[in-house]
């Protein structure tokens, strides 16, 4: 749970296929590897008999293409087939294969250890989604258990006996119901983890600019039944998704349990928001990127993060917020990025709604920055 301070290092692996579906597992696991390797490796942060936690980014599997469907989705069916994604290279959730590859170096320093998946989707149930996205131990061997956070138990019962409760000093986040007393909830085994690595994936989102490594966490490891509105398949309903507030409740959740490590699935990378908000289609919404990013500084790869998608860091207000708090470097001058790609060879600019969705979430538009023209350099005399 250190924080991280000064300098930080963020490896930026690409594939040279010329098209994300053409990379293969065996070219996955290498990639993965290389990411790690380039951060380090993972002998100063796992070591056996440790409990470790990975935690996915498995939030839908349908997209909600135009700009009407993205108001409607918590009242219609998040698993109607004609709008599911498919299984692999989607853009949207954690490939699993760049999971099964993370898992194996795991299990290589901490082969007697506990490796759990866990995650609180934010659209159907999680174990559904486990299953449409290929999360088992056949395709995911070393896993103890896939755990969907807080889909089991009692709803709404903060006093149950697999929660820990958290004060956050600094209180951002105003909008807490009373029923939370003033306090975070985390399911148990995930707090009380010796080491939590947050597999991202690299796109852009309507309320909060971008959604990476910390916003992974920071409203995707909640418990279900304790944030979730009864009867609605959206978890987090009971979190203001206003851009500031929105921003305040991650920074402060994130803050009770930061992560340790961070490796980010930018194999296809996605435009439009987490689920594809405001795209023409899903097609329109891939971005083809082929890459891999991985740091042992959160704050640090989700600046990078964001530098590549086109949207300035020092507009995400939880970065700012965590950098100003020592959770992590957001100064891109104080960043090393190693690999065998530069940011300014893999930047694109990533687009977000317009029309009705933009003019309801105009703050995100706010944080994209426009020039994607490098500065020139020439040398007249030696």
């Amino acid at each position: 749970m250190s924080k991280h301070n000064g300098n930080s290092t963020v490896a930026l692996v690409k594939s040279p296929k010329q098209d994300a579906t053409e990379i293969t597992d065996a070219e996955i696991r290498k990639m993965v590897r290389e990411a790690v390797r380039l951060t380090g490796g993972l002998s100063d942060i796992i070591k056996d008999g440790q409990s470790v936690v990975i935690k996915p980014n498995i939030v839908v599997t349908r997209h909600v293409t135009g700009n009407i469907n993205p108001l409607l989705m918590p009242v219609t069916n998040p698993f109607k087939e004609s709008v599911q994604i498919p299984e692999l290279m989607n853009g949207v959730t954690t490939d699993r294969r760049i999971t099964k590859a993370l898992v194996e170096l795991v299990r290589e320093r901490n082969p007697s250890g506990k490796v759990y998946v866990m995650e609180c989707a934010g659209d159907g149930l999680t174990s559904e989604n486990f299953k449409r996205m290929g999360y088992n131990h056949e395709n995911i061997p070393g896993v103890d258990r896939f755990i969907a956070l807080g889909e089991e138990g009692e709803y709404r019962n903060v006093d149950a006996d697999d929660l820990v409760a958290v004060e956050v000093k600094s209180q951002q986040y105003k909008n807490l119901p009373k029923f939370l007393k003033n306090k975070y909830y985390f399911d148990k085994t995930y707090y009380s983890s010796d080491v939590i690595i947050s597999l991202c994936c690299l796109k852009n989102h309507v309320n909060t600019a971008i959604t990476g490594s910390i916003k992974n966490v920071g409203i995707g490891a909640k418990p279900a039944r304790i944030y979730s509105s009864k009867g609605k398949t959206i978890s987090a309903s009971v979190i203001n998704h206003a851009w500031e507030p929105l921003h305040d409740f991650i920074r402060n959740y994130y803050s009770a349990r930061p992560v340790d490590f961070v490796l980010t699935d930018g194999l296809q990378g996605l435009q439009y928001g987490n689920a594809c908000q405001g795209a023409p289609g899903y097609e329109e919404a891939k971005m083809n990127m082929r890459l891999l990013l991985a740091s042992k500084d959160p704050v640090a790869v989700d600046s990078v993060h964001s530098c590549i998608i086109g949207v300035d860091p020092e507009k995400v207000k939880h970065l700012k917020d965590l950098a100003r708090d020592g959770f992590g470097t957001i100064d891109t001058s104080k960043i090393t990025v190693v690999g065998n790609a530069r940011v300014d060879e893999v930047k694109k600019p990533f687009l977000l709604a317009k029309g009705i969705l933009g003019k309801i979430f105009k703050e995100s538009s706010r944080a994209q920055y426009k020039d994607f023209k490098g500065p020139s350099l020439s040398v007249d005399k030696i």
